[in-house]
């Protein structure tokens, strides 16, 4: 069973401005609480036993914040020195946890304890002889928040590709993965996007997806922040 997760929350959250002018987006408020303790209260309620949060953008505060919450199952990744893309992120991240895969989630979805079964899901589901990466994939439909034609599909029961406007079947990436730890010993780059570890694992045919029904939210935007507070 995997019981580790990587929470990307080390983005400079351009696209929210003016909101992270003064905060980091994963402190941002979301029905009451910082979009980031919608993240580990979901990943903790699903059995996930240790966390790993990787930190720049004005990390002082985001350090501040999780430390404020007393949990030993938090581990902090620190790139306030040198901001490494996801990949990157994700490689310096698997150094804190003891494990060969993990759970990677990004921490601007906005995720509920009720959501849990997704991980329940994507744990039956995870061949480690078959997949390196496995992703959560979601209808057009059901990407609130999502701008764009679909991200990948399905090109046979198991593996996935990327998406192009000519295929029928968009899917969209709902930001929380399962992948490899030794993926990212092809990666020799200290800063690099896991688009290039998707596009490896294309080429590898090892890059695996799983359809889920649950609806998600993208919070990239201050209209998104206020719709989602107003309802």
């Amino acid at each position: 069973m995997i019981k580790n997760a990587i929470i990307l929350a080390a983005g400079l959250g351009t696209r929210m401005r003016p909101l992270t002018n003064t905060c980091p987006k994963p402190l941002i408020i979301i029905r009451k609480k910082p979009l980031i303790k919608h993240c580990i209260e979901f990943l903790f309620s699903a059995g996930i036993e240790k966390i790993c949060i990787n930190v720049h953008y004005k990390s002082d505060m985001l350090i501040k914040y999780l430390s404020s919450l007393n949990e030993k199952r938090i581990v902090i990744s620190d790139e306030t020195d040198i901001l490494l893309d996801t990949g990157g992120g994700i490689k310096k991240a698997f150094d804190q946890l003891d494990c060969s895969n993990s759970f990677v989630l990004n921490s601007d979805i906005l995720w509920n304890i009720e959501n849990k079964n997704i991980l329940e899901n994507m744990q039956k589901n995870f061949n480690e002889i078959k997949m390196d990466a496995l992703l959560s994939l979601s209808n057009l439909s059901a990407a609130y928040g999502y701008s764009g034609f679909g991200d990948f599909c399905f090109k046979d029961d198991l593996y996935i590709q990327r998406f192009s406007k000519n295929q029928e079947q968009p899917l969209v990436y709902s930001g929380l993965q399962i992948i490899k730890k030794d993926v990212f010993d092809h990666f020799t780059d200290q800063i690099f996007s896991v688009n290039d570890v998707w596009d490896y694992l294309i080429q590898t045919n090892k890059l695996s997806g799983i359809q889920n029904n649950n609806k998600f939210m993208h919070i990239g935007t201050p209209d998104m922040v206020r719709d989602i507070n107003e309802t």
